[in-house]
């Protein structure tokens, strides 16, 4: 999916459910700085803003959000191959569970 397509998706969700905001996971290194891939993650969420200005941008460290969904679906999933179809969607639940935790609605 290129860029174009990806944002017209994005915004056919965001006009669907209509977000208040965006949260986006911020992959910090363990000692908890800004490497070269939240740096990359930034730029996207520039990028992001400029598509969709009225909807504020925040970011939620993910570190260690893989290691908790592994965990969750080692619970869930016997099946190796659809643990690994399903990581990424936990992932993003377990950074958006950390982020609520902080700013409950």
């Amino acid at each position: 999916m290129n860029n174009k397509d990806f944002f017209k998706k994005l915004e056919e969700i965001i006009n669907q459910y209509k977000p208040t905001k965006i949260v986006i996971g911020l992959p910090l290194t363990l000692s908890g700085e800004e490497g070269e891939q939240a740096k990359k993650t930034k730029n996207f969420a520039k990028k992001l803003q400029k598509y969709f200005p009225n909807i504020p941008i925040e970011f939620e460290d993910e570190r260690f959000t893989t290691d908790i969904a592994e965990e969750r679906l080692s619970v869930l999933l016997k099946n190796k191959k659809k643990k690994k179809q399903k990581l990424d969607s936990i992932s993003a639940i377990v950074i958006l569970e950390s982020y609520l935790s902080k700013n409950p609605l």
